[in-house]
């Protein structure tokens, strides 16, 4: 069911009406902004919202599921974020969703879903260095509070210029979305070995092979290409860029490359481990969380 639900997310972030009639009812309807959407409007709408600038994305956090026979019922709250045209950076939203979901011949289908948006925290005040105290809670957020709680916390500025906000005493380094590379910025964390691995990267240099690093994006992430670590932008013969759930990275090419997964796959299925840059030196082992 959880399954399901990422392939449901998956289909509506790309715009897939395809792809969405394959994971629904044909009776399917949903009650979102306090309207009901029937078949596929609702999917109709968020092309529409993404032709005019809009960018969403989801991510499906502390899912409960329960089964009686056919019929299964689903909870879990939606961490995601909205930006639309103009928006110097994406807000940070959740919603509270519930499904409904019948088993059919080939596999879960959704019947129902219910979303309802949490109220936006109150304004929070800027720190010393003009960030948002909110930027500062969505970059904790990218990995688990046992390394959040300890990590140093960095943001950037439109010029580049770093700001060191919070000291941590850890090694790991923790900053909100930057709003170049990746198609959907997203924050990350990363150990000591994972910033040397992204400092070489960036230089265009092979990272130490005999210092393994390890990063987390628990909000999710994107890729232009799964296999050209220098993509810039979406490669001539792709429609649409790598959408990566919540997830965990092995910064090691030898064990990426070494790992028995597919190493060239242009379009992995990002909901299992699969390796980004595969033959690399710049090879990354992607662990999804959920």
């Amino acid at each position: 069911m959880v399954k399901t639900m990422h392939d449901f997310f998956d289909a509506a972030a790309r715009g897939d009406l395809d792809k969405f009639h394959d994971l629904v009812l044909g009776s399917f309807y949903a009650y979102d902004g306090g309207k009901r959407w029937e078949g596929d409007s609702l999917m109709r709408a968020l092309i529409e919202w993404h032709r005019q600038g809009m960018k969403l994305a989801w991510s499906i956090n502390g899912p409960e599921v329960h089964i009686d026979c056919d019929m299964a019922w689903i909870a879990y709250l939606n961490r995601g974020q909205m930006q639309k045209p103009g928006d110097a950076a994406p807000t940070p939203t959740n919603w509270l969703e519930s499904g409904a979901l019948q088993r059919q011949a080939n596999g879960w289908k959704l019947a129902f879903l219910h979303s309802t948006r949490m109220e936006a925290a109150p304004a929070t005040a800027k720190s010393e260095s003009g960030f948002d105290q909110a930027q500062i809670a969505a970059a904790l957020a990218a990995a688990p509070p046992s390394i959040a709680s300890g990590a140093t916390m960095i943001a950037r500025d439109a010029s580049g210029a770093k700001t060191v906000l919070r000291q941590g005493n850890n090694g790991w380094i923790c900053h909100p979305p930057y709003p170049d590379g990746d198609p959907e910025p997203r924050p990350a964390c990363t150990d000591e070995n994972g910033q040397a691995f992204f400092k070489a990267f960036g230089a265009g240099q092979p990272p130490d092979p005999a210092k393994p690093g390890y990063s987390y994006m628990l909000q999710g992430g994107s890729g232009w290409s799964n296999t050209d670590p220098m993509a810039e932008k979406l490669p001539p013969d792709r429609k649409d860029y790598i959408h990566i759930p919540p997830h965990f990275m092995i910064l090691d090419a030898k064990m990426a490359n070494e790992s028995g997964l597919p190493l060239h796959d242009p379009d992995p299925d990002t909901h299992f481990p699969f390796v980004m840059f595969g033959g690399t030196p710049y090879a990354i082992l992607i662990i999804p969380v959920q």
